[in-house]
């Protein structure tokens, strides 16, 4: 009788330290049927191998059901496979499921992105603004005036992601061969989606700069999505020729950019435009 209880323990080693048992099946029980008693358990080392073997002779799983202990292969299923959020009800469910899709969009668009081609954007602005405000006329500098400076980077951002994403969705089948870890190549995102994605900001980024910056400064923002346009849509398709993305790199990062930022930091602090 001692020996079943120890195979007993063996099979499930959480079961408490007294257990109500009936022991009316295994070998070496008590003769008299349902008879019930406390028995405390306390063995930690595992048994020999002679008692393993005995166990699965004499007392096998379905055996100890006569020890009170039921095994229960559905319910143990359904507890292993049961997801965690199920446990706070159907909102938590719900919330986790538009976690996930935000996640995802998250990093979809991030791919999109291509986030290596803003390093130069934002290492230009930085400079640019640093040169007007702080190195040339330090004593104008209202630093009140970062928050148009941030609103200004956020346009140049938004011509990025139009200058990124349109040469994606023209280049859709050579990214698949060449890069097919982009969204669009890789089929994580449609080009309808990208074309949306693309025209908001680039209308965004428009009404950004004629609403803070001007005539001057709306011209050259309009100049630079031609030339983003030019340099993967036909009829130009510049990329095609050898000179088209050394003019389109120096338009854009070179002249575009530099003028704009300089014109834009000057501006801000009540300064006419001055090339040096």
């Amino acid at each position: 009788m001692e020996l079943s209880h120890s195979l007993a323990y063996q099979q499930y080693s959480r079961i408490p330290d007294h257990v109500h048992v009936i022991d009316s099946k295994c070998k070496g029980a008590s003769s008299h049927h349902h008879h019930q008693t406390n028995i405390p358990i306390n063995i930690i080392k595992p048994a020999p191998k002679y008692l393993s073997d005995f166990s699965f002779k004499y007392c096998s799983i379905n055996g100890l059901s006569s020890f009170g202990v039921h095994d229960n292969p559905r319910r143990r299923t359904a507890f292993k496979q049961r997801p965690a959020s199920s446990q706070a009800g159907a909102p938590a469910a719900g919330s986790d499921t538009t976690t996930n899709k935000l996640s995802t969009f998250i990093a979809v668009f991030f791919r999109f992105l291509r986030p290596y081609s803003l390093y130069e954007t934002i290492v230009a602005s930085v400079s640019m603004v640093a040169r007007s405000w702080l190195t040339e006329n330090p004593n104008l500098l209202n630093w009140s005036l970062l928050l148009n400076a941030f609103i200004g980077l956020f346009a140049l951002f938004c011509l990025n992601v139009y200058l990124v994403g349109i040469n994606q969705i023209y280049d859709v089948d050579i990214d698949k061969v060449n890069k097919p870890e982009l969204p669009l190549a890789a089929g994580d995102l449609s080009v309808e989606s990208a074309w949306l994605l693309v025209i908001a900001f680039a209308v965004n980024g428009l009404l950004i700069v004629g609403l803070k910056g001007g005539p001057f400064l709306t011209c050259l923002y309009s100049l630079g999505l031609f030339v983003a346009t030019a340099y993967s849509a036909p009829p130009f398709r510049l990329k095609r020729f050898a000179f088209g993305p050394m003019f389109t790199i120096v338009m854009m990062r070179g002249i575009l950019l530099n003028i704009g930022l300089h014109y834009a930091a000057r501006a801000a602090i009540g300064l006419t435009f001055e090339w040096t």
